[in-house]
């Protein structure tokens, strides 16, 4: 949970030192210094409700980010974890026959045992090195690797956060693990990244009321306290092995203490309460856990390949792409073999696999033209040591019933502007009579085949600075392509929408909100700028203004 805390010192003897006693302190990311709002969900596929805590905008259950408040209140918390989930697809449809939507909502394991990361520009060297050493308590004992990001869609972002938390699983674009003051611990980073890779705490196993007892009595009293020990279904945890009081992602026996009393005690007397709590390293039992759902050699990244879907639809002279994720030592030279079983409906030479040295390359899909029907695609990697891994999917192209082709130059033509229609880069729409161009770029390149939802993005306010951005991969904007009306200027009063928790605002941007109009100003170091981007959830018209962590940057609406 995003905390603050006030005893460092004591914190940092108790939770990672020699201790004389059980841990009645906590650990950082257990502990909580000022009261957050609350909020009451449902658990979804069940009758229970609990409460949560609710901070910039997300919903928290200790230092588990589970999703956005709006989010939380429409369809309730998912509390399962996800390490069992592949992260691929079963199907991606770029059809225009077919009403999808290409993004995947549910939280997964990482693909080829990868984590790809970056660090945010603020984020000290002592929490860097925190968080190396964290990785090194994992990657020395499974096969879990960290790499360093360069284009890759899925990446975690680690940041100085208020206190230690992170979301539970590989999200749909880039997500965050804050390392903040009095988290800068190896054991405490590598915790976090656990959550990261798709575990929650040990003590919310279904068999924990044979280990441990929960004394409610001694936690603090604030209502969402008690959501913290929570235990899940069978239904929503895999556990492997024994129940470990020595894991990693175990809470300590004074978790959330309100008198200095123990709010977990073992069963058993002989079981001693200091091993719950540690922060030191990965349990033998942690280590045996990640090796089944990331399986694979110790100390060795093997070859691997997987596409994002195991099925691809497609219309007749369209075309369409996928991701292939590739894991390996040395991936610089590698060899790229595509091809196809049923070269009638597309061709090896239809299959154009990305060059580039990074872990993830798009595979562009461009049938024989005018035909229609199924072909398995497999692509062969084969590394300058000679080592191979294969990837494939199916295709299905579909016949279009309309009698045309769905591919290239749809900015020729004009049609109405259509909120459940899907729109591609260089599309043109009309609305009242003016024409407008769709820019959408897919990491700062032109977006090929990749569509939008027209909903996602309104000609009439979706513009350069107020663009449609997803997972900071993905940007997309109108621009006028001439036409008709002559009217011009911002428009952004007449055209303010609705404001949005979950949208990205700039400087002078306009919205609507219970029925009024407001405008923000974002300020860095005094001065208006608009390259300063804020989520609606980190600053709410008529709550208190958006401060940063560094008091460089504001933010507020009037």
């Amino acid at each position: 949970m995003k905390l603050k805390f006030s005893v460092l010192t004591l914190l940092v003897v108790t939770a990672l030192g020699a201790m004389a006693g059980p841990n009645l302190v906590g650990n950082p990311e257990e502990t909580a210094a000022r009261n957050p709002k609350t909020l009451k969900v449902k658990v979804t596929g069940t009758d229970d409700w609990i409460d949560v805590a609710v901070k910039d905008g997300y919903v928290f259950l200790g230092d588990m980010r589970l999703k956005p408040v709006k989010a939380a209140q429409s369809e309730g918390i998912v509390l399962t974890e996800s390490k069992d989930k592949d992260w691929r697809q079963e199907s991606v449809i770029q059809s225009k026959q077919i009403a999808a939507d290409n993004h995947l909502a549910r939280a997964t394991r990482w693909p080829n045992n990868t984590v790809y990361y970056t660090y945010d520009a603020q984020l000290s060297q002592t929490a860097r090195n925190a968080i190396q050493e964290g990785m090194k308590l994992i990657s020395d004992k499974t096969a879990v690797r960290f790499v360093q990001r360069t284009n890759e869609t899925n990446y975690v972002r680690f940041f100085r956060g208020d206190g230690c938390y992170s979301d539970v699983g590989m999200q749909r674009g880039g997500q965050d693990i804050s390392i903040g003051s009095g988290c800068e611990w190896p054991g405490i980073a590598a915790h976090e990244m656990l959550h990261a890779l798709g575990w929650m705490h040990e003590q919310m196993r279904p068999d924990r009321d044979s280990y441990v007892q929960i004394h409610e009595e001694n936690m603090q009293t604030e209502d969402w306290v008690k959501g913290q020990f929570i235990k899940l279904r069978s239904s929503e945890s895999d556990p492997v092995g024994g129940y470990d009081f020595d894991s990693v992602m175990h809470y300590s026996a004074g978790a959330f203490s309100k008198n200095g009393q123990a709010t977990i005690v073992p069963v058993r007397s002989d079981v001693d309460a200091r091993r719950m709590g540690q922060r030191k390293d990965l349990s033998p039992g942690d280590v045996a856990s990640v090796q089944k759902f990331y399986p694979g050699d110790v100390g060795q990244v093997t070859l691997k390949a997987t596409f994002n879907a195991q099925q691809l639809t497609i219309d007749e002279n369209g075309s369409g792409s996928l991701t292939l994720d590739l894991a390996g030592t040395n991936l610089t030279g590698i060899r790229v073999y595509p091809s196809s079983d049923n070269t009638s409906v597309i061709a090896s030479t239809g299959i154009s696999v990305q060059e580039n040295q990074t872990n993830q390359r798009t595979v562009r899909i461009t049938p024989v033209r005018g035909a229609f029907g199924t072909a398995n695609i497999t692509v062969r990697i084969i590394a300058t040591n000679g080592k191979e891994a294969t990837a494939s999917f199916k295709l299905t192209v579909l016949k279009d019933k309309n009698g045309g082709g769905t591919g290239g130059g749809a900015g020729s033509t004009t049609s109405k502007y259509d909120r459940s229609g899907k729109y591609k880069h260089g599309d043109v729409v009309e609305v009242n009579g003016k024409r407008y161009t769709l820019t959408l770029m897919v990491n700062n390149q032109p977006g090929g085949t990749y569509w939008i939802w027209g909903s996602y993005c309104d000609p009439t306010s979706c513009s350069t600075n107020n663009s449609f951005k997803h997972g900071g991969w993905l940007n997309a904007y109108w621009a006028s392509a001439g036409s008709g009306g002559g009217s011009t200027g911002g428009g952004t009063t007449t055209n303010a929408d609705t404001f949005n928790i979950f949208k990205q605002y700039r400087d002078q941007d306009q919205t609507v909100y219970k029925g009024r109009t407001y405008r923000l100003t974002v300020k860095v170091d005094g001065r208006n700028t608009n390259n300063y981007p804020l989520y609606g959830g980190s600053c709410i018209p008529t709550e208190v203004p958006f401060v940063s962590k560094d008091g460089r940057a504001t933010a507020y609406w009037q």
